[in-house]
């Protein structure tokens, strides 16, 4: 994450304030929101046995500002990935259809 954008986040995460200073414009906003973070972890793939926090990229003191986080992993199967594959060919091809039959 850029510094910015992590001093931002900071920012508003504790003392649940935006600071807004742009186009000669000085105002604080009200944050009291509830924040939901999605990620990708920094190898590509989360490690079962490495510490989580060692494998974002975000440092400890915005790590710390969650009060739960869930960790998933995609547990490779060609079985389940063709499958999946299948499906979405399956939606596209059928979507088509549809298209068409409208026009």
């Amino acid at each position: 994450m850029q510094s910015d954008a992590v001093y931002s986040m900071h920012d508003a995460l504790e003392s649940q304030q935006v600071h807004v200073n742009k186009a000669g414009i000085n105002a604080t906003l009200n944050a009291r929101t509830s924040l939901l973070a999605a990620g990708n972890p920094k190898d590509g793939s989360f490690e079962r046995y490495r510490p989580k926090g060692e494998q974002t990229d975000m440092g400890p003191t915005l790590l710390s500002q969650f009060d739960l986080m869930f960790m998933m992993s995609d547990e490779p199967s060609r079985e389940d990935d063709a499958d999946v594959v299948e499906h979405m060919v399956q939606s596209r091809q059928a979507e088509g259809r549809h298209t068409r039959v409208r026009n």
